[in-house]
């Protein structure tokens, strides 16, 4: 009974954390927690597969689920603990695959930890191990702060990408045609104009014509030139 009401009391918390913000889709959100899961169990027997099978004859789950095992005062002990913080980090990197979003890491990684908790418990009783508790601690911190990184890194690489997109569909400033090249003789005469101190008429004359605009923007741009022409004569 102490159980279930554990199990309700977390999820009841967890469900308003991990679905306030996004659409209710239960399938989408256990369909990750159980490949979260499963993945998770997978790295921890492959690496202590690796590592103490040339120590261990005949390996079983309890050294996946047993408390007991995790000791600071032997070697395999240490070895189980290594085991478990190296299960954390390569479960961040599936981690960050899976959810996709960092804010969805301490969710997703403190469920999976928790699930972790229950088994444990259901397998061997309450762990009374100080080491269990310091390695499970540790190990969730860092599958959450590295998940968290790592998607982070994931969300920004997509930004320069839309910049660019957005760039190539801007159209080149200057106008149309030959009218960009043309702009810049324009300013170059209304500045040697200036230093000159201008016409005596009260116009600025530009070389070289406005080419490739239409008969209404070179009309445009004679009397801006005209009117810039006067006041600068006036001045």
């Amino acid at each position: 009974q102490e159980l279930v009401a554990l199990l309700y009391i977390y999820f009841f918390f967890c469900a308003n954390a991990l679905f306030i913000w996004q659409v209710w889709d239960p399938i989408l959100i256990i369909s990750q927690i159980v490949a979260l899961q499963a993945v998770f169990y997978l790295i921890s027997g492959l690496l202590q597969l690796v590592s103490l099978g040339r120590y261990i004859p005949q390996l079983s789950i309890s050294y996946i689920f047993d408390y007991r095992h995790l000791s600071f005062t032997s070697m395999l002990g240490w070895m189980e603990i290594i085991v478990n913080l190296a299960t954390a980090l390569l479960g961040a990197v599936f981690m960050a695959r899976i959810v996709e979003r960092a804010k969805k890491c301490l969710d997703f990684g403190m469920t999976c930890y928790f699930i972790h908790f229950i088994c444990c418990w259901h397998y061997r009783g309450f762990p009374k191990s100080a080491a269990w508790w310091m390695t499970n601690i540790v190990g969730m911190t860092l599958m959450v702060l590295l998940g968290e990184w790592l998607c982070v890194r994931r969300e920004m690489q997509d930004i320069p990408i839309a910049q660019r997109e957005r760039r190539s569909t801007t159209p080149p400033r200057g106008g149309a045609g030959g009218g960009g090249g043309s702009g810049v003789n324009i300013n170059n005469n209304i500045n040697n104009n200036i230093l000159s101190g201008g016409n005596n008429n009260g116009s600025i004359t530009a070389t070289g014509g406005i080419t490739g605009s239409s008969p209404a923007a070179r009309s445009s741009h004679d009397i801006q030139l005209t009117y810039l022409g006067g006041v600068l004569s006036r001045n």
